[in-house]
């Protein structure tokens, strides 16, 4: 990639992620902030999600009005192991997925991580037919160990939640650490 196309593309990213922390807060996005009790780390929910019963220690589901978010922690994982798991779920029901843009490494709340956009198609359970969708990646080192993020929802609720479930992610931090915001971001490729 070119040094133009990069810093082409940071400006972009760098634009974007202004637009929507402001978008956010001048339109009342309401959030429900998520303490793990062991103190594994902290997310700010879109509003109404609630952790779903927990099955696995260390499995957390959310679920709201909208897609439903996947946490993992991992006690010692790195973000690129985290990242490509995360993609493998993903495949699971979107075999054809592609990614959108670019996968973006990233300094999150002072922690290393990846996130990524992608999209594809799904065959609808008990049906021959195709739905389009789409899947937010994403995977974080934190000081007790990583997450990843997940979730999928279909075209038509890619307006109006994409936004909310990035910013969720974008809260993701250690326990009792505020939200700092994200540097150093650029481009990478994770296969």
């Amino acid at each position: 990639m070119s040094k133009a196309t990069l810093t082409t593309f940071r400006i972009f990213l760098s634009a974007g992620l202004v637009f929507l922390f402001c978008t956010f807060s001048a339109a009342g996005f309401a959030q429900n902030t998520y303490k793990e009790p062991t103190r594994r780390f902290t997310i700010d929910l879109p509003e109404g999600y609630k952790m779903a019963p927990q099955k696995n220690e260390y499995v957390y589901q959310f679920k709201g009005q909208g897609p439903g978010i996947m946490v993992t922690f991992f006690p010692a994982k790195n973000e690129t192991e985290m990242f490509k798991m995360a993609l493998g779920l993903m495949k699971k029901p979107m075999p054809d997925a592609v990614l959108q843009g670019n996968v973006a490494k990233m300094e999150l709340n002072g922690n290393p991580a990846l996130w990524g956009i992608y999209k594809g198609t799904a065959q609808i359970k008990k049906s021959r037919a195709q739905a389009e969708l789409f899947a937010t990646a994403g995977s974080v080192m934190l000081k007790d160990g990583g997450l990843m993020f997940y979730s999928m929802y279909g075209a038509k609720k890619k307006p109006g939640w994409e936004g909310k479930l990035k910013s969720a992610f974008y809260s993701i931090r250690n326990a009792d650490t505020p939200v700092t915001g994200i540097t150093n971001i650029e481009p990478v490729q994770v296969k």
